[in-house]
């Protein structure tokens, strides 16, 4: 698999089965391999040595293999660093790459994994040393983030969806038997269900983007009511509107009741819109929602007066956790997926996203889909501003 490269490749493993397992592999792909079985071996061989790549374990009998790894980079030295580990746990693998690793293998692990990534490592190594170019080393941060990011995604949603389904199951149930004789306790318990529906949206979210890389996204084709989707709308929006001081208007204008699309994701991509909208907006703001037909455009607004885009976000506004970082910089939370899955939504749907700052402040999402599946030709424009 890694045949036509040729390196030296340091491997810290105490275990005699998983290092001579390892050495072999990479021997027979034509890499020189040099062993430590301990923290005081492996900091020896660092120093009076310059591997292209380590690979090596945290547990070590006087030490962890993270302190090989920080040794290397307080000497400033950027060799490529896979870490083993037995441990499944986020902490561990945060920790790694905080440490300033470049990738992790879980064990037990595949002999084919392990040299995929051998293969991945080496030419980045090959060439960082060839031109250190700081385009070069960004892209390659970009591309370890983007990984802590969906491993933290892929370890925390299928653990959060089950309990929050069965905690809006039992507050549905609450609110439907009317078992709560209090109006605002009733309505404090409304509002955690309208939260826990926020909730599993955004985990659908994370899911159907990770579906879409790997399978692609189904879309079944219907007609659309906009009277049924503004009541879930004003409904899901209810209490942070509330809590927010924030006023949601709407106003359609004819046509529109041709609109055929998919209906949940149409309604997700609003949702999405809206809740950055409601998000950024000042107390005592205007989320605006206006739609028209022009010509074989169905031409949807979503307006705001809040800070805008700022232009790093602006530039990659729809890649994955590119968008937290807005929300951080002012203090707003946020994973930096909603845009994200709006724009892989509306590929599906066959049409295209952009956001632009307002004139006068705020910011504009455009989002055009089909107005008619029959036609190809014809698309549905949704503007989103951010009052």
């Amino acid at each position: 698999m890694v045949a036509e490269s040729v390196g030296l490749v340091a491997v810290i493993e105490d275990d005699a089965e998983t290092c001579s397992l390892i050495e072999r592999a990479l021997s027979y792909a034509r890499l020189s391999v040099l062993s430590a079985d301990s923290l005081r071996k492996a900091l020896e061989l660092l120093g009076s040595s310059q591997p292209d790549l380590v690979i090596g374990d945290i547990g070590l009998p006087d030490g962890s293999g993270l302190d090989a790894l920080r040794y290397l980079r307080s000497k400033g030295s950027p060799i490529p660093f896979i870490v083993l580990t037995a441990r499944g746990d986020l902490e561990s693998k945060l920790e790694a790459f905080k440490a300033g690793a470049q990738d992790y293998i879980q064990k037990p692990f595949i002999i084919e994994e392990l040299l995929a990534r051998v293969n991945v490592h080496l030419p980045l190594q090959n060439s960082l040393k060839a031109s250190r170019s700081k385009e070069l080393e960004k892209e390659i941060n970009e591309e370890i983030i983007s990984r802590v990011h969906e491993d933290m995604l892929d370890a925390t949603v299928h653990d959060l969806k089950v309990p929050l389904a069965s905690i809006k199951g039992s507050l549905d149930i609450i609110n439907s038997r009317g078992l709560v004789a209090d109006e605002r306790v009733s309505q404090l318990l409304a509002h955690a269900g309208e939260s826990a529906n926020y909730m599993l949206l955004m985990l659908n979210n994370m899911l159907d983007i990770s579906r879409y890389e790997e399978k692609g996204l189904k879309i079944q084709i219907q007609r659309v009511s906009l009277p049924d989707i503004t009541k879930k709308l004003e409904t899901l929006f209810e209490g942070i509107s509330l809590r927010r001081q924030v006023k949601i208007l709407h106003d359609f204008g004819p046509g529109l009741d041709k609109l055929e699309t998919d209906p949940n994701l149409f309604l997700r991509i609003l949702v999405n819109l809206i809740s950055n909208a409601v998000k950024f907006s000042p107390k005592g703001g205007v989320v605006e929602i206006r739609g028209q037909q022009d010509d074989a455009m169905a031409v949807f607004s979503i307006l705001d007066r809040g800070p805008g885009l700022i232009q790093p976000v602006k530039e990659n506004l729809f890649k994955k956790y590119a968008a937290s970082s807005q929300g951080a910089s002012r203090g707003i939370g946020g994973a930096g997926i909603g845009l994200a899955f709006c724009k892989i939504a509306v590929d599906v749907l066959g049409g295209n996203i952009s956001g632009e700052n307002r004139p006068g402040g705020g910011s504009v999402f455009t989002v055009r889909i089909p107005l008619n599946s029959d036609s190809k030709s014809s698309s549905c424009l949704l503007t989103v501003c951010l009052h």
